[in-house]
């Protein structure tokens, strides 16, 4: 004895049921389940891609504020703060809510920033989580690490 159990729609000017059974429901219940979780996914992968970039255009201002700042003040500033105004040893970076920078080797020649996302604002990809920018005598390079510390550059900075 087998059981069917069935929902009915009946359409105007339709004189016998149309249904569907329960297997059928819960096929097409898994297949939207499945397509949610693959869009979830490359919803997830995508913001921290575009979240990796926008930590990029972060540096990115970062050595160009240098630069200004060097022209300015005849070397690159060692300290920085959110506000303010600048010094011969501070530079003014509203971004440092979001992120945490970090300025070493400091001095006329060139200089290091590095630039980590605040984990609580924003994701990054692990194996892209801090952006380093290095300055000497002018000539800029990007490099990339995970949260472990490993140089990661070829895979998240493909193209410099």
């Amino acid at each position: 004895m087998h059981t069917k159990v069935e929902i009915i729609f009946l359409l105007p000017g339709m004189k016998h049921r149309v249904g569907f059974t329960l297997i059928e429901l819960a096929i097409a219940m898994a297949i939207v389940g499945i397509l949610s979780i693959l869009t979830v996914n490359g919803y997830q992968d995508s913001l921290q891609k575009a979240n990796f970039r926008s930590m990029r255009d972060v540096a990115s201002k970062v050595a160009l504020s240098q630069q200004q700042h060097r022209q300015s003040f005849g070397q690159y500033a060692s300290q920085l703060a959110s506000s303010g105004n600048p010094s011969a040893a501070r530079l003014i970076i509203p971004e440092l809510n979001e992120y945490t920078i970090t300025i070493s080797n400091a001095n006329f020649q060139g200089f290091t920033a590095r630039v980590t996302p605040r984990l609580s604002t924003m994701q990054t990809p692990e194996r892209c989580r801090i952006l380093q920018v290095s300055s000497s005598q002018g000539f800029l390079r990007y490099d990339s690490f995970s949260a472990s510390n490993q140089n990661t550059t070829r895979e998240c900075l493909p193209n410099g």
